[in-house]
């Protein structure tokens, strides 16, 4: 009976030495920049092409006349989203010159130096080496934009547009 008092009273004081240890704390991951949004790089460049285009729609002025031209009329948005916009084209506007850059130095690597005929062999490494490089996460920070900013009511955005800009598009 005694060591059976004893193994409890062991038992027992174990078991609150653990439930007064404490947990050292999860250091959670560092927030790493596009991971929100999980953007490759192909698609970074599609979101810009739409972005890009958000800038107005072309119309025909004095259509039949000689004096007929195409003038681009802004759509009315917000100030806000204006702001949001640039800044995404700003962005994104490196992640483009950094793509074409990388396309030179794989052109330059396949082709040693010379031309890159059409057909040959060499072409499919180059697309090769392209689709794997624009497959790569686009580790760039956007800002989204609300449709009720764009005015969807008001403005005639295109389908291919929003289609374009559809993963920093907020649909609520």
């Amino acid at each position: 009976m005694k060591r059976l008092t004893l193994v409890l009273l062991w038992l027992w004081t174990l078991g609150f030495g653990m439930a007064g240890a404490q947990v050292a704390p999860v250091k959670p991951a560092p927030v790493e920049p596009g991971a929100a949004d999980k953007l490759t790089i192909r698609e970074c460049l599609g979101v810009l092409a739409g972005l890009q285009a958000l800038d107005g729609r072309k119309v025909i002025v004095a259509q039949g006349r000689p004096n007929e031209s195409v003038e681009i009329i802004p759509y009315s948005l917000a100030g806000k989203v204006r702001d949001a916009i640039s800044h995404n084209i700003f962005v994104l506007q490196t992640v483009q010159q950094e793509a074409q850059a990388a396309n030179r130095r794989v052109q330059v690597e396949v082709g040693k130096g010379s031309t890159i005929a059409p057909g040959s062999k060499e072409v499919i490494d180059l697309d090769a080496r392209m689709n794997e490089y624009l497959d790569r996460p686009c580790k760039v920070e956007l800002d989204h934009v609300r449709d009720e900013d764009l005015a969807l009511d008001k403005n005639d955005i295109p389908p291919t547009v929003l289609a374009a800009i559809f993963k920093i598009r907020d649909r609520k």
